[in-house]
Order: C-alpha cells, then sequence, then structure tokens
C-alpha cells in the first residue's frame, strides 16, 4: 500500500515535466511572436485558467475537509469500488486518485500552454500558463494527515 512518502515523492517530481515542456517548446523551432495575443491564445488561456480554478477550488475541499470520504458524491463515483476493498485501503486509493487528478488539472493547464505557443508563439501566455500550472502545485501539496484521522 502506499504510504505518504510515495505522495510526496510524486508531488516532487511533478515540476519535472513542466521542464520538459519548454525544451520541446523552444526546441521546436517556433519564432518566438508576443505582438499580439491571438484567438487560440486567448482561448487557451481561458481553458488553462479555468482548469487550474478548478483544480485550486477542489483542492481547498479535498484537503479542508475531514469527511470527504464520507461525501455522498465521492461515495457514488468510487462505490463499485470501495466495495472491494478494506476501509484503509479504500482512503488511500481515493485520496491517491483525487490528489492525482487535481494535479492533472494544473497540468492541463501547462499543455494548454506548450500547444499554444507551438501554434502562435506567445511566449508570455506559455509562461502565464507554466505559472498557473506551479500555483496549482503548491496548492495540492498531499496532506496525507486525512488519512491517519478518525471518523
Amino acid at each position: 500500500m502506499m504510504n505518504p512518502t510515495f505522495f510526496k515523492l510524486l508531488w516532487f517530481a511533478f515540476p519535472l515535466t513542466k521542464l520538459v515542456y519548454v525544451y520541446v517548446a523552444l526546441k521546436s523551432g517556433v519564432a518566438v511572436n508576443n505582438a499580439e495575443f491571438g484567438q487560440i491564445t486567448v482561448i487557451f488561456l481561458a481553458l488553462g485558467t479555468l482548469t487550474s480554478a478548478v483544480s485550486i477550488f477542489l483542492s481547498t475541499k479535498v484537503y479542508g475537509n475531514r469527511e470527504i470520504f464520507d461525501h455522498p458524491l465521492i461515495k457514488t463515483v468510487y462505490r463499485r469500488f470501495v466495495e472491494q476493498l478494506t476501509e484503509e485501503e479504500a482512503k488511500r486509493a481515493i485520496f491517491f486518485n483525487l490528489f492525482t487528478t487535481l494535479l492533472g488539472f494544473g497540468e492541463t493547464a501547462a499543455l494548454l500552454g506548450m500547444v499554444q505557443f507551438m501554434m502562435s508563439g506567445n511566449l508570455y501566455a506559455f509562461a502565464i500558463l507554466i505559472a498557473m500550472d506551479l500555483v496549482v502545485w503548491g496548492f495540492n501539496y498531499p496532506k496525507t494527515d486525512i488519512l491517519e484521522r478518525e471518523y
């Protein structure tokens, strides 16, 4: 079973993907064009901002809620999955799924930044979306103490 060290290791390794995105984008040979924010850039910025905001909002709900595992939505989504596991295994599995999903929402912003840079050459928007992803990363520090709480 996964221990808290695994969650923290995964969390600390997460920014490495941003280095890969920056490397790929800058080595693609796309000319930097920061003159204007075109339609593609604005759409990708809006989508990246939305996914980042959703991740930050949900992370405050997940990590700040003592009864997250008793929430009706969580019970509905994971009902079949949880029935096959012990209570402790179910809590860890649900926490891992929520943790990776919330990080994935932020990852979407970084990917959108790389794609829009390769399409439009706007380095400013790329930097904004990478920064949003790093903010999401900070909000999603794995507070594994909720796994040890008594319910």
